[in-house]
């Protein structure tokens, strides 16, 4: 009885270690996902708010799954300000920076752990064997970054 409720408690009997890769990436982005991430859309905007210890890029995907890359695509679907009750149909992917990927993986092999991302399909790979890809992200241009999708907040841990 003593064991069966500790396996419960626990989360079940099978490996606690990928569990607590997809807690940490999860943790870092729920922590820090409006404080250090630029938004993608304002990339070119010279009024944005500095993004302190920047991670990488925020991008905002509409209610269908598609990206919403430039301010004025943001203003013809959103207006100047997103209202609340829309804000509940978007959701976010994130582009983290290369280097600073081991700050969200701390304490866990980075390899490891996109491979834990990649099996729950929660980070886009375009090479087999290559976690990070490569894209233009505004404000960097071509850059390599670890693309994580909202997929990682769906996951029942």
């Amino acid at each position: 009885v003593c064991f069966d409720a500790w396996i419960s408690l626990r989360g079940g009997a099978g490996s606690s270690e990928k569990t607590n890769m997809l807690r940490q990436v999860r943790g870092f982005l729920e922590a820090h996902g409006d404080g250090r991430f630029a938004m993608h859309h304002r990339g070119a905007d010279d009024h944005a708010p500095k993004t302190l210890n920047r991670v990488g890029v925020l991008r905002i995907l509409n209610e269908d799954g598609q990206p919403i890359k430039t301010n004025s695509q943001h203003a013809v679907e959103y207006g100047d300000r997103m209202p609340s009750a829309m804000g509940e149909t978007v959701s976010y992917e994130y582009f983290i920076l290369s280097e600073a990927m081991a700050e969200v993986c701390k304490g866990y092999d980075i390899r490891a752990v996109c491979a834990v991302l990649v099996e729950f399909g929660c980070l886009v790979t375009k090479v087999p064997g290559r976690f990070n890809i490569k894209t233009t992200l505004p404000g960097f241009g071509a850059c390599r970054c670890y693309h994580i999708t909202p997929a990682i907040f769906d996951l029942d841990l």
